[in-house]
């Protein structure tokens, strides 16, 4: 089974003005439990921070303490969402009106 890709809570902040983050399908389940909603995170090295190129799962867990001390001068908002259910299967029956 494929798993959704959702936006990534650390490439959401860090993305210029008007630019969408990028999605992934990985997700911290320990820091999830401290929230409303899972906290998705990306493995790949794109940002920096303190001078470094690190992951946002990095970036997440060491630099921004599990997401405890995220800097200030990030002002957006960062918002944890509940799933919105069960995905709908692709196939659809259909029923022939004609004989």
């Amino acid at each position: 089974r494929k798993r959704m890709h959702r936006a990534c809570k650390v490439c959401s902040l860090l993305a210029p003005q008007g630019k969408r983050g990028e999605n992934t399908k990985w997700y911290c389940r320990a820091c999830s439990n401290g929230h409303t909603g899972d906290v998705y995170l990306c493995q790949m090295v794109r940002h920096e921070s303190f001078g470094e190129k690190k992951s946002c799962y990095a970036i997440w867990h060491e630099h921004w303490d599990c997401g405890k001390s995220i800097p200030v001068n990030l002002d957006k908002k960062l918002q944890f969402r509940k799933p919105t259910g069960k995905r709908r299967s692709s196939k659809q029956s259909s029923h022939g009106l004609g004989g």
